[in-house]
């Protein structure tokens, strides 16, 4: 039988198939409705396998036989029986009508044919398959197979017996069923009742409603108890919306009357899950006994029990929850209330009040009170179950701060009492893509070390250095050097703003080495460069014009284009100096390292002893001719390096180093003692490098190694590096364990301005080296770049270390908690990174050597890997704007009175290019600045301006050659020149007539406004103009070094005549009207 039903299963899923797939044609059926619902099967019969004649089986006699109409009451019956249609592929009933009186049955022609037709058939086989069901049992279904119906199968005669037994298809089923006479129907009332799947539940809740009436025939649903019908389904669906109990009312009618069933409070919904937040803290607890006591509060903070004072706790809002007893549910639900508390007290509040709680404070069902009892007791307590409800006013927090009673609940409740966690920042959006990468070198070697490799101009075009032994490397026609002079030298290449174009390369160096290059771009687009040189024949024009014997530093200066060498000078003596970072800052240049030279130091200086067979860090200040202003050194006993220098808002030098000694940090530092071998150490100085104004150390037992420093918009400093020291993180970091002490792990901290506070520091990286060699910092995100040896290392996409070293890109939010993208980026040999910074489009630039033929490159220059090593320059989109952004860059000019500086207007991206525009600028306050000459960018074809000069000027042009193309980026619309009029503070702003694309649309763009301070002219033998440190109006800083001190005095004294003439307001600190020598007095009180 097991075999036979599996085998007629599958013809049957065969046969189904068939049928719904396959559209027939040839021939029409009938549908069976099979026997009556009354009717009562009286025999039945199944042919076997083989085809032979079925027998019908006796089943009022339990022997098996012949089966004779005798037996049979007089009526109508009828045969149903299954049988093959080959033209369908599939199962038929057939069924034809038998009369029997006195027991005999009336001649009746039970078929004939082929096939049936007409009326005495049906096929479908789901109509088949109820049938057999009927017939058998549910448990016969006949077998897949060919077969047919032909000649006379069999009939009935007057003798009351077959002339022949029937003929089916194998398998078939036969049933003989007596029809039973239809009563009348009896007019009975119906009565309605009904169910429904759920109860309660919190809203949006949708009811599946089951009519469990009898004797109906119409039905109609009040399901919200507003005496409206609602619905005339049987079975209706409804969804509930709000909090509250609801009544449900069924009205059932038949042709007798009608009924109805009403269930009061039938639907209950209450709020969504109250659960405390993800960040809030559970501060008390508690939870009553099983004899329905009074429960009280659990002190957590003192760890002992009794009644909660609310003096332990800081002023804020709080949150109480509470499991209670729903009798109309039989079930737990959850209440929460607020609790505000303020010196030490609770606010007066009724806690709750009622027999029961409002929908308002209250939210349901078990499982959800289960959670929160999971989170008040560790899940350790569940509430039994029975009966209790909620009366009277039950606590409330008075005056006094302490509860007037304990708060009575069902037995076994929980209380808990969690301090709400103030709501974070919305995250930041995270869009990371590579939007170019190329190879950059020659058929040698291309290698960069820590420092400034990349930088970008006011008109967006990206500069990247490194050395080089290649001999074709893609100099560039008119550059300043088109071969290799050395064994090896320095190579400077200019790209567009979106990398789709070398404009310019060349090679740099003497007949010796250059080595360690970092590079910076100033404001009027000068290059400058800073590096290490063991040639004597490099080009020297400076303050030290001839190049020492052994390893030397040296500074360049070359123009935008890179044809022409304006300046060149040594920057060190007769030991070794190496060169390690460079910046600008206005027309002054700041460079670092380390040396071993001697008398280098100028007068004034912060430091100006040498500690010899040490090496010093050097810090040294030059003009835009590259003469020296000021020369440092910092150290002493041991050896120490200066790694980079950055500059604070007020132009005071932020320097980072690698240290051994003690004794270098200041009063009130975060650090003031070396832990380690190495430590890092972060110093500000003034402008002058005369004064240092704080110092810290920051280290573990183990060794540190810094590479980078950034300032960012609110003053703190960011540093970035790599550590053996476990002891280093901050609570709440991203990562607050070191991966591996024996190995290097990368860390990244932030410091308030002034040193002394450390708000933050993470690790970063995995089992193996990581080397963290970049930090910047743009719009509250931090971005760290490096190389690492690890594979395991945070990431938040798919790739993984597919080489010796990978480079890695990642982003952390402000306060170093959270890791909002990483990944790696290398090829199957060797990556390493060592420079990044963002460009005012919010792309990130990322330079670094690499060995990889494979490494992925996108809408590269230079697609192809070159030599034994090359660079590789990548630009990622990392804080893209979804508009648009025109601003002024710089955005804050600082200017002194009488002269000039340029400032460029800017468009952040052109998705669709750019036709033209009509702006107009304003200068708030015309007497302190005005605009005095507009030069435009060579894409403007046709331009207009208002009268020069001015402080509003009107600008209008068009690109008839369209050579601003799709997708640029950091474009130039115009560059004003600027002059400074009288000092103080200013805006600088846009109005935006029309911006119009390529295709004429309106460019809707953000708008940013710039300021402008103009400061006064220099003192005569000063080169930084004066400045008002208080605010108060009066110049207190003469020399303008930042600070309040003798020097300042002194030049007052010997300048009186020009300060009288050029400055008298700004320094009568006495306030009588002019300029003498009791001003003098008065400012040295000031110091």
């Amino acid at each position: 039988m097991k075999y036979r039903q599996k085998t007629i299963l599958t013809g049957a899923l065969i046969v189904l198939v068939l049928i719904m797939g396959v559209p027939f044609t040839a021939a029409t059926y009938n549908f069976s409705n099979g026997p009556g619902e009354n009717d009562i099967l009286v025999a039945t019969a199944f042919t076997n396998e083989t085809k032979t004649y079925g027998t019908l089986e006796q089943i009022s006699n339990a022997p098996d036989g012949d089966f004779t109409f005798s037996e049979l009451p007089d009526g109508e019956y009828k045969l149903y029986f299954s049988y093959w249609i080959p033209e369908m592929t599939g199962w038929g009933v057939g069924d034809t009508t038998v009369t029997i009186e006195n027991g005999e049955t009336l001649e009746n022609l039970l078929f004939n044919g082929t096939l049936l037709y007409g009326d005495n058939d049906s096929y479908l086989w789901p109509q088949a398959e109820a049938l057999y069901d009927s017939i058998v049992n549910g448990t016969v279904i006949p077998v897949s197979g060919s077969g047919s119906i032909s000649g006379t199968a069999g009939f009935f005669d007057s003798s009351d017996t077959a002339t022949d037994y029937m003929k089916f298809a194998r398998g078939a089923a036969i049933g003989l069923w007596k029809v039973q006479e239809e009563e009348e129907e009896e007019n009975v009332l119906p009565v309605a009742n009904f169910s429904s799947n759920v109860t309660a539940g919190n809203p949006p809740l949708t009811v599946q409603f089951t009519d469990n009436s009898t004797g109906a025939n119409s039905w109609s649903w009040d399901l919200n108890g507003d005496g409206i019908e609602d619905s005339n389904e049987t079975n209706p669906k409804f969804t509930y919306t709000e909090t509250g109990t609801y009544n449900v009312s069924l009205t059932v009618s038949n042709t007798g009357g009608s009924d109805t069933e009403t269930k009061s409070d039938y639907i209950y919904l209450c709020n969504p899950l109250f659960q405390p937040g993800e960040n809030d803290i559970l501060v008390a607890k508690g939870v009553t006994n099983a004899t329905k006591t009074y429960g009280s509060f659990e002190n957590i903070l003192s760890s002992s029990d009794g009644d909660f004072a609310f003096s332990d706790l800081p002023d804020g809002e709080y949150e109480i929850y509470f499991s209670y007893w729903i009798p109309i549910m039989a079930s737990w639900g959850v209440g929460k209330l607020p609790v505000t508390i303020e010196d030490g007290q609770a606010v007066e509040g009724l806690l709750f009040n009622g027999s029961t709680l409002s929908n308002d404070d209250c939210s349901f069902m078990w499982p959800q009170a289960e959670t929160l009892k999971d989170k008040i007791d560790n899940g350790t307590v569940t509430p039994v179950s029975g009966s209790g409800s909620i009366s009277g006013t039950a606590g409330y927090f008075n005056s006094t701060g302490a509860p007037s009673a304990y708060m009575y609940f069902a037995r076994n409740a929980s209380i808990g009492l969690w301090k709400v966690a103030e709501e974070k920042e919305e995250e930041t959006e995270v869009n990371v893509s590579l939007a170019s990468s190329t190879f950059l070198g020659g058929n040698g070697d291309e290698s960069i070390t820590n420092g400034n490799k990349v930088s970008v101009a006011n008109d967006g075009t990206v500069y990247v250095i490194g050395s080089t032994d290649s001999t074709d490397i893609p100099v560039t026609t008119g550059v300043y050097q088109t071969s290799l002079a050395g064994s090896t030298d320095l190579f400077i290449a200019r790209y567009n703003s979106d990398m789709s174009e070398l404009l310019a390369c060349t090679y740099f160096g003497g007949t010796g080495s250059e080595t360690r290059g970092c590079i910076k771009i100033g404001f009027d687009g000068s290059v400058y460069v800073h590096g290490s040189t063991t040639s004597s024949d490099l080009p020297a024009t400076g303050s030290y014009s001839t190049m020492q014997s052994g390893t030397n530093t040296f500074v360049a200066k070359f123009d935008s284009s890179l044809s022409s060498l304006q300046a060149c000078t040594n920057m060190g003596g007769l030991g070794h100096d190496y060169a390690y970072a460079i910046n600008v800052l206005d027309d002054e240049i700041y460079i670092t390292g380390s040396t071993k030279s001697v008398v280098m130091a100028t007068a004034g200086a912060y430091q100006t002893s040498y500690d010899f067979d040490s090496e010093d860090i050097f810090v040294a200040k030059l003009n835009n001719s590259l003469g020296v202003i000021a020369y440092t050194y910092l150290g002493s006993d041991d050896d120490e390096v200066g790694v980079d220098i950055e500059f604070g808002s007020d132009g005071t030098v932020y320097l980072l180093a690698d240290v051994k000694d003690n004794g270098m940090a200041t009063t009130g530092a975060y650090d003031d003692t070396s832990n380690g071998n190495y430590d890092t150490f972060v110093a500000n100085f003034d402008s002058s490098l005369s004064t240092l104004l704080a110092g810290t150390y920051f280290g573990g037992g183990e060794d540190e190694r810094s590479n980078d420093l950034e300032v960012g918009s609110d003053g703190c400093i960011y540093i970035s590096g790599r550590t053996k020291s476990g002891v280093l993180a901050t609570s709440g970091a991203f990562e607050t364990e070191i991966s591996n002490t024996s190995t290097w792990e990368g860390y990244v901290a932030k410091f308030d301005s002034s040193l002394e506070t450390l708000y933050a520091c993470t690790y970063f990286g995995g089992n193996d080296n990581d080397y963290l060699s970049s930090v910047v910092v743009a719009d509250d995100n931090v971005f760290i770049t490096g190389y690492t040896e690890s594979i395991d290392i945070p990431t938040t996409t798919s790739g993984t270390n597919s080489g010796d070293n990978d480079a890695f890109v990642s982003w952390l939010n402000d306060d170093l908690s959270t890791l909002l993208y990483s990944t790696y980026y290398g090829g199957s040999d060797s990556e390493t990174a060592h420079g990044s910074v963002i460009t005012e489009t919010g792309n990130l630039l990322l330079c670094g050597q690499t060995g990889s033929v494979d490494l992925p490159v996108e809408n590269a220059v230079d697609d192809s890997f070159n030599g034994s090593s090359d660079l590789f320059v990548s630009r990622w989109r990392v804080l893209d704007e979804s508009e648009p952004k025109l601003f002024f860059s710089p955005e804050d000019t600082t200017l002194i009175d009488g002269q000039t500086t340029e400032i460029a207007i800017k468009v952040s991206s052109l998705p669709d290019g750019l036709s033209g525009y009509e702006l107009t600028v304003n200068i708030a306050d015309s007497a302190i600045a005005q605009i005095v000459d507009i030069t435009y960018p060579e894409w403007s074809t046709i331009t207009d301006n208002s009268s020069l000069p001015g402080s509003s000027v009107y600008l209008k042009t068009v690109d008839l050659e369209r050579d601003v193309q799709v997708d640029a980026t950091g474009v130039i619309l115009a560059t004003l020149t600027v002059e400074g009029k009288k000092a103080g503070n200013t805006n600088i702003s846009l109005d935006v007539s029309k911006l119009e694309s390529d295709d004429g649309n309106e460019i809707n763009a953000i708008v940013e406004t710039g300021t402008l301070e103009v400061t006064m002219m220099p003192i005569p033998g000063e080169t930084a103009s004066p400045r008002d440190l208080d605010g108060d109006g009066l110049y207190e800083d003469l020399t303008g070094d930042g600070a309040c001190g003798f020097v300042d005095v002194e030049a007052f004294f010997y300048q009186m005549d020009w300060i009288e003439e050029n400055m008298p307001s700004k320094v009568d600190y006495n306030g009588n009207g002019r300029v003498d020598f009791d001003d003098v007095v008065s400012l040295f009180d000031m110091v």
